[in-house]
């Protein structure tokens, strides 16, 4: 017997939602200055690996703090309005700016003892028309879906890539794009095709008061 299915409704439950946040003048010609003029790199290991910035503390400067303050806005605006926890509070916990030159990237990592990452992009050789390079979000194939079975489904070929089976998905930047995404996501970038892309981040933890369900365990932060 054929069925006749008149509708499908799916719900991403236990997502982690990476949000792309299009703001004008995020980044203003002071701002971008600055980055241009920064001179204090450390290497991250390796020939193809960018240039970061030795500081962990680069919104702190006072250079830019109205650029720390965007920033924070833009989280704020995460948890508004994809989060929709509007007393949900987060602390800035770090910032850095890495530097790449032509054909490096950013290995596979994820960002530890962290619960939000945010990063902006600018590259004086992209029209702001174009995207910038590529935001590698990697998984493995259907983990999402059967988290607890460690097999890799390399067998199993889709008959169209979606969220749920692709084993990375890309996010295209442009100038004045900001990605907000849960720290623990592994991500890397792909390959730079220009001279000098920087990109600006920042990590937040959460902040306030926390309890358990039991009431018997209490945190301030």
């Amino acid at each position: 017997m054929n069925l006749l299915c008149l509708n499908v409704e799916t719900i991403p439950l236990q997502s982690s939602p990476v949000s792309t946040l299009k703001i004008n003048n995020f980044l203003t010609d002071s701002d971008k200055q600055y980055f241009r003029d920064y001179t204090n790199y450390m290497s991250e290991g390796g020939e193809h690996t960018p240039l970061i910035s030795d500081s962990y503390t680069l919104l702190e400067c006072s250079e830019l703090f109205e650029l720390k303050n965007k920033f924070n806005n833009a989280v704020k605006i995460y948890v508004q309005e994809v989060l929709h926890i509007p007393d949900m509070q987060f602390k800035l916990i770090g910032s850095w700016l890495t530097k790449n030159t032509l054909n490096t990237s950013h290995d596979t990592h994820y960002h530890p003892n962290s619960m939000l990452s945010v990063a902006t992009y600018f590259d004086d050789n992209i029209n702001k028309e174009d995207y910038i390079q590529g935001l590698v979000f990697e998984q493995n194939k259907l983990d999402r879906v059967f988290p607890k079975f460690k097999f890799n489904f390399e067998n199993l070929k889709p008959d169209m890539w979606n969220i749920y089976n692709c084993e990375s998905y890309t996010i295209k930047p442009k100038h004045n794009d900001v990605i907000i995404f849960p720290s623990h996501l592994y991500h890397r970038s792909e390959i730079n095709t220009t001279e000098s892309r920087f990109c600006i981040g920042a990590n937040y933890f959460i902040s306030g008061e926390l309890r358990s369900k039991d009431i018997l365990s209490y945190i301030k932060l």
